[in-house]
């Protein structure tokens, strides 16, 4: 009799597996989505490197509760991409939609994201298995993930090339919970999902911008440690911004400080450096005073604008981030991303 139970046993876990198929994730109210809208208008030089981002959309902080809706196996809760179009072919070829996780953005190209048809990053969450038939919503959990998700450059255009890009879909659902083996294909199943509408407004401009900062490294030099307040500014040091345009092409531009080290802090308003928590460094505009977030765009030039040369003047404030001054270098960088409008 012992070889035969082995045997059924065996084939239950075959048939679980096999069902192993579909995972349910609602937002904290029972909602299934949220839209993320393209609201400005936004312009795609031919000239532009492939890869280059030319639309992100705004960081989301969410807490979804996900729960095995089917027997299946342990199960590991994902971020897919282009749930309904895997091989992005509704957005014509020139474009596609990447991730960005954990600070580090992801191309479905990029090793590791493909797995089969689709294209998926796994969260820091797994699901032990479930055996019940109806299954196991009474083992739910908040999941919780930080990301945003943009728009890239994936084919080169014509030179001189401009005007709308052709046929693109009204709404795209671009990012959706999900688990480890597919797409849930329950009757009624529940995945949260990121659609994107606005596509309509992506166009081609006739050239692209050369852009410089200058400096692109301040050294602060030696710091006195007696005067260290929360709060104080240590120093102030202003950076030049400049773009320079190829040709007539009327378009605006929109840069965003991205942290490449260091963690941010007050809302996103102030990096501070990983080896030294003791300060911190801030952004300013220098012609109203107001602050620069990091992560979110700010003017360069505005939209229609023809002329070839625009600058942007910035200041960079240096200050305590403690009360106490930590002793020894330190260092904290972040990349500017121009958005062509």
């Amino acid at each position: 009799m012992k070889p035969l139970f082995r045997l059924l046993l065996l084939g239950v876990l075959l048939m679980l597996c096999r069902q192993g198929l579909a995972m349910s994730c609602i937002g904290p109210n029972g909602e299934l989505g949220t839209v993320a809208d393209i609201s400005s208008t936004v312009a795609i030089p031919p000239t532009l490197p492939v890869g280059s981002v030319i639309w992100r959309s705004e960081q989301y902080s969410l807490d979804v509760k996900c729960w095995q809706d089917a027997p299946a196996h342990m199960e590991w809760v994902y971020l897919y991409l282009n749930i309904s179009d895997p091989n992005q072919s509704q957005l014509g070829g020139q474009i596609e939609i990447g991730l960005n996780y954990k600070g580090q953005d992801y191309l479905c190209s990029a090793p590791g994201m493909q797995s089969g048809s689709y294209c998926k990053m796994a969260l820091d969450v797994f699901f032990q298995g479930c055996t019940q038939t109806q299954g196991c919503a009474d083992k739910s959990r908040i999941i919780h993930a930080d990301f945003n998700f943009f728009i890239a450059k994936k084919k080169d255009g014509k030179p001189g090339q401009e005007g709308p890009l052709p046929n693109l879909p009204p709404i795209y659902p671009a990012v959706q919970f999900n688990g480890e083996n597919g797409v849930n294909n329950l009757p009624g199943g529940r995945n949260f999902t990121v659609a994107l509408t606005g596509l309509s407004k992506l166009r081609y401009v006739g050239c692209s911008s050369t852009i410089d900062v200058s400096p692109r490294t301040i050294d602060f030099g030696h710091i006195g440690s007696f005067s260290a307040k929360k709060g104080a500014t240590i120093q102030d040091r202003p950076i030049l911004i400049t773009a320079v345009k190829a040709c007539n092409s009327a378009y605006g531009l929109e840069g965003s400080f991205m942290p490449v080290s260091g963690s941010l802090t007050d809302a996103n308003k102030t990096l501070v450096p990983v080896n030294n928590k003791s300060v911190g460094i801030q952004l300013f505009n220098t012609d109203d005073g107001k602050s620069i977030e990091f992560k979110k765009e700010f003017p360069l030039a505005p939209l229609g604008n023809r002329d070839r040369y625009v600058e942007k003047n910035i200041m960079v404030r240096l200050l305590w981030n403690a009360d106490t001054a930590v002793l020894g270098d330190f260092n904290a960088s972040a990349k500017l991303e121009i958005y062509y409008k």
